[in-house]
């Protein structure tokens, strides 16, 4: 029983864990009592007469049946994303991944009502410092042309995770797209130092410079961006026809 116990001990929450407690970690703790209750049937077994012995067999028979149907059943809603999430829900409603995870697969599906609604439960869960589903809730959102709610959710994200890169370049395209080129250019600085190597913010910044007639912050970013064609050679491309303009 020692084995149950210090297997399970690891994932039962009794230290924190960042997951919910599902049942395939019961697989490896019940190798212990597994193989002292086969020990025990075997000497039962050679121990006892044929009455106990065919009782034996057929309550053996009965369990590996039972354990089979309830493997089968499960196997079947492992099969489907959605009801296996679903069914999560049923004991963890307040979970904002298992919401969050949920929304994306309807979202995938091209169901965006039912994605929104999942996405809005996983950010009205409790305790919840997770910024993903604000992000997916505003890219909805934004859509669906419901700007000021997108930004409130894109900046609830950044203030869970100021780390978190994706609400950046959303932020910036809403505020060049209603005339603020500040609060645009302040997004996408932003997002260049979280990701340096992304090439497409050197160039977006640099065409929020230029309508901004800063052509000598828009020109250095462009150079500043040529470091990193490697990775982006659609905007490679497209920072060295701009130089080229520049330079005429």
């Amino acid at each position: 029983m020692g084995w149950f116990f210090v297997n399970l001990g690891m994932t039962s929450g009794i230290t924190p864990i960042n997951a919910q407690l599902y049942e395939h970690w019961l697989y490896l703790a019940l190798l212990g009592p597994l193989t002292l209750a086969i020990f025990f049937m075997y000497e039962i077994f050679q121990a006892k007469g044929k009455l106990i012995k065919t009782l034996i067999i057929v309550v053996l028979v009965g369990i590996v049946i039972f354990f089979s149907v309830l493997s089968i059943r499960r196997n079947i809603l492992w099969g489907d994303p959605i009801k296996f999430f679903e069914n999560i829900l049923e004991y963890e409603p307040d979970s904002a991944r298992i919401n969050n995870n949920l929304g994306y697969l309807y979202y995938d599906k091209g169901d965006k009502e039912k994605a929104e609604e999942y996405y809005w439960k996983a950010t009205k869960t409790s305790g919840n410092n997770f910024p993903q589903p604000y992000f997916n809730l505003g890219s909805i959102l934004q859509e669906k042309g419901d700007i000021r709610g997108a930004v409130v959710v894109f900046e609830k994200a950044i203030e869970l995770d100021p780390n978190f890169a994706y609400p950046y370049p959303n932020l910036a395209v809403i505020y060049a797209s209603q005339g603020d080129l500040i609060k645009a250019t302040d997004y996408l600085e932003k997002l260049k130092n979280l990701q340096p190597q992304l090439q497409r913010v050197y160039y977006n910044l640099a065409l929020v410079y230029i309508e901004r007639n800063d052509y000598g912050s828009a020109y250095k970013n462009l150079q500043d961006g040529l470091k990193y064609g490697q990775f982006d050679p659609e905007t490679d491309q497209l920072i060295t026809e701009l130089i080229k303009k520049f330079e005429e």
